[in-house]
């Protein structure tokens, strides 16, 4: 009996959607620069010490406190394989000197932690804005006397310049209201738990659809959503898919995702867009899959009908039926059923993956949704649902002819 012999893996990835990527990586060599990755970099210590970094590495320009410039000024620079940072620069500034004081800052920061890729450091683009907010009056100096002539001049050309770049600055959002949703926040939104059980919720809720693994169907299918003030997940859509099928199947465990944490900005929560590239693979393995989270090839426990294989084509050879219309016919070969077990073992989502007609297909789904419980199978320890592929032979001997 020949089995069918496919592993499914997903690898799932997270990142703020960049305004300015073309593609998921800048080129192919070693030296590549990854706008996605697994494992995103991070500030030593965490956002809270990142933000604390910047509390006290930055100086606000007196130019542009005497102009009242204030604003965002956001900054793209790469993270290296060995955390270092490196080609720093300006996505969108505000002002000469506020522009300065934001790169000089990125640039003197420590060391991050890299992003990784298929298990190892790789190059990775981040991006970081930087708010410089004037607090009322209190960077001027007070007045005594009536100003001059020549300093109401100065105060009227200042009071233009921060007029304009008061209107700048409101350009700079997606709009005004309420409901305005960031790409870039200062603390990100995250799923509650963190990114290992983000990636335990996705590998218990999707399933390879059967069309997709039959057809060799597989690639990334890139979703974006919005994550809302209060954590809640909306407007989900694919921006790059590879099938309806798999499309569909992302899109369904987004939209059903818990609520997260929210993305912070100015210590207020605020809608922010969020971008998951969800990948698809097939890889040749033994004869069960795995709903998986990571790049493993397998179950550690493979799920198992009690008694083992002997058992299970015991149990086959005394429930399947040659079908009448199959042996009037001369029907022959093997059907190939795909189920799931369960984590008590149930068998569920069984479906027709490959059939010869004369009801024989019927033959094997029925005998297969009749099976008693299995041991289910076992990943690091957890018992896990697991997808198995059964192939059924139909054989003619001359003495059912």
């Amino acid at each position: 009996m020949k089995l069918l012999k496919y592993t499914i893996i997903f690898v799932f990835i997270f990142s703020f959607i960049n305004a300015n990527a073309q593609t998921e990586v800048v080129d192919t060599t070693d030296q590549e620069i990854y706008t996605y990755t697994e494992v995103q970099p991070v500030y030593p210590g965490g956002d809270e010490a990142r933000l604390n970094y910047l509390a006290k590495n930055i100086t606000y320009p007196e130019d542009a406190k005497e102009s009242g410039v204030q604003g965002t000024v956001y900054v793209t620079y790469v993270v290296e394989k060995d955390g270092s940072i490196t080609n720093v620069k300006v996505l969108r500034g505000v002002s000469p000197s506020l522009d300065e004081v934001a790169v000089n800052a990125i640039k003197g920061m420590p060391n991050w932690k890299p992003g990784f890729q298929k298990g190892k450091a790789v190059r990775a683009q981040f991006n970081m804005p930087i708010r410089f907010i004037l607090a009322g009056n209190n960077n001027y100096s007070p007045v005594e006397k009536g100003p001059t002539k020549k300093e109401k001049r100065k105060q009227k050309r200042a009071l233009k310049k921060k007029q304009r770049a008061e209107a700048n600055a409101q350009t700079e959002q997606v709009d005004t209201t309420d409901q305005e949703i960031f790409v870039f926040v200062e603390v990100q939104p995250q799923y509650i738990g963190g990114d290992s059980a983000r990636l335990e919720y996705l590998a218990s809720t999707i399933i390879y659809p059967n069309d997709a693994m039959e057809s060799g169907l597989q690639g990334s299918v890139y979703v974006t959503f919005v994550v809302e003030k209060d954590g809640s997940i909306t407007n989900a859509k694919v921006i790059k898919g590879i099938s309806s099928s798999l499309d569909k199947e992302s899109l369904n465990a987004v939209n059903k995702m818990p609520k997260w944490k929210p993305g912070l900005h100015e210590g207020k929560a605020v809608r922010c867009q969020f971008n998951m590239p969800i990948k698809f693979e097939i890889i040749s393995y033994p004869d069960y899959i795995i709903s998986k989270k990571d790049t493993s090839l397998g179950a550690e426990t493979p799920p198992e009908f009690i008694g083992g294989d002997p058992a299970r084509l015991k149990y086959l050879s005394e429930s399947v039926v040659y079908p009448r219309e199959a042996l009037y016919k001369g029907i022959q070969g093997t059907v190939y059923v795909t189920f799931v077990v369960e984590k008590d073992g149930s068998i569920s989502n069984v479906q027709l993956l490959r059939g010869i007609g004369g009801g024989c297909d019927e033959a094997a789904i029925n005998a297969v949704k009749s099976m008693p419980n299995w041991k289910p199978g076992f990943q690091r320890g957890r018992v896990v649902r697991a997808q198995f592929n059964m192939p059924i032979s139909f054989i003619l001997n001359t003495r059912d002819i």
